[in-house]
């Protein structure tokens, strides 16, 4: 038995909250906090609690009155990176979170604040991400997007904000353009303030294109040439949107950041290009411009084309649901076990 709390009731993304199977209750926080968290989870008749966002454990375990006592797997997307927490909150957590599932060895540098003793006593393990395949095409055809056959084109597919890299790719591709043996193009989709900001700077360039938030990414992907991500977010761990360009084939430029890099290249085969996260502006721009160029050469591409597609198959979502099945037994039994241990002691 499965359900879903979102820690944001309003605001609802309704493409996202369709993509549910209607069989699976969703819980709003509110009602959480207004029944108790403890009593909750007990009218829930909840076995094990399964984060993915800091913001959780704040709701589940801040209350010092109201701790429930359940097994609890945090999966570290890099949210404790990128959102400043204080050590007593690390501590708390520490004592009531009981699995970790990383998906980076960044992701557990918040444990750092734990003595070497009690950093033995964590229990963690390391789960990739997956994504299942969509066989729909885009809603847009190259043509209907004003590219021509012989243009070469690149899909930037990320929540739209500064650290993502949007306007670094946009002034990249103004440089590599220059340089590049036919047009390049840039399509960018997502939405936020950093899109509308930039679309009203660069909407009316005719090799830049806003496309919004979209649901077929493997689609888009199938239409572009390469993927691209230039993003030095300090949060970045294991981007799906990475997995989605290499489940259809398509090479990658982005920062080694996380496990980008060891995503992008697995031995011998590399399924794009890995570009330092270069923090100054003019160099980044000038780096990802010339990987740009690189990667419009016919041989170039056909070659990290080739080897994306291999990587792209070890992206099973049978294999990762497969991993936590067993991760959350697992858990259980160890939170039984644990509990137990109290009672006796």
């Amino acid at each position: 038995m499965v359900s879903v709390m979102t820690l944001k009731p309003d605001g609802w993304n309704d493409r996202i909250r369709n993509s549910l199977d209607g069989r699976i209750p969703v819980y709003s926080s509110q009602l959480c906090r207004a029944v108790g968290v403890s009593q909750f989870i007990r009218d829930a008749g909840i076995d094990l609690v399964h984060s993915h966002f800091v913001g959780a454990e704040d709701l589940f375990f801040s209350d010092s009155r109201d701790i429930p006592d359940v097994a609890y797997v945090a999966t570290l997307h890099g949210s404790y990176e990128s959102i400043c927490q204080t050590r007593r909150f690390i501590l708390k957590m520490a004592r009531h979170v009981s699995h970790w599932v990383y998906l980076t060895e960044k992701n557990l540098d918040h444990l750092k604040v734990l003595d070497a003793t009690a950093r033995d006593l964590v229990s963690s393990s390391t789960i990739p991400n997956a994504m299942p395949m969509d066989a729909r095409p885009f809603g847009q055809t190259r043509g209907e997007l004003g590219i021509d056959d012989g243009d070469f084109v690149f899909a930037l597919v990320s929540r739209a904000f500064p650290a993502k890299g949007w306007e670094i790719a946009i002034r990249a591709l103004e440089v590599a353009g220059d340089r590049a043996g036919r047009r390049l193009v840039l399509l960018l989709c997502g939405s936020g303030e950093e899109a509308e900001r930039l679309s009203a700077l660069y909407g009316d360039r005719p090799d830049v294109r806003f496309l919004g938030f979209q649901e077929r990414i493997h689609g888009l992907y199938r239409l572009a040439d390469c993927a691209v991500l230039p993003t030095r977010f300090p949060g970045e761990s294991f981007p799906l949107t990475i997995i989605q360009a290499l489940q259809v084939g398509r090479p990658v430029i982005a920062t080694d950041i996380g496990e980008i890099a060891r995503m992008v290249g697995r031995g011998d085969h590399a399924g794009g290009m890995v570009l330092p996260a270069a923090q100054d502006d003019e160099t980044f721009v000038s780096v990802l411009a010339d990987a740009m160029v690189a990667m419009e050469d016919p041989a170039t591409h056909r070659r990290h084309g080739e080897a994306a597609a291999e990587l792209g198959r070890h992206y099973s979502m049978d294999a990762v649901a497969d991993a936590y099945i067993d991760c959350y037994e697992a858990t259980i039994r160890r939170h039984a076990h644990r509990s137990l241990a109290e009672l006796i002691a």
